[in-house]
């Protein structure tokens, strides 16, 4: 990852959702990457939906919602 991240969320099944400047970053609940959501604009941050079925993203520019596979 280059650069660092600057926000964190960890779902019910210990999943982490990092943002940073290539976008959003996932790890499982072993610390492993699982994959990356590259994003044009660094993210700023991020949050769950309350049922974990959507990942809000910002940045300076936006608010992005993506749905999550399970």
């Amino acid at each position: 990852m280059k650069g660092l991240p600057d926000g964190l969320k960890v779902d019910s099944r210990g999943y982490m959702y990092v943002t940073g400047p290539g976008g959003v970053y996932f790890f499982n609940k072993e610390g492993k990457k699982r994959g990356l959501l590259s994003l044009e604009n660094p993210a700023s941050n991020c949050t769950l939906s309350d049922d974990e079925k959507f990942l809000y993203i910002t940045n300076e520019s936006y608010i992005l919602r993506v749905a999550l596979k399970k």
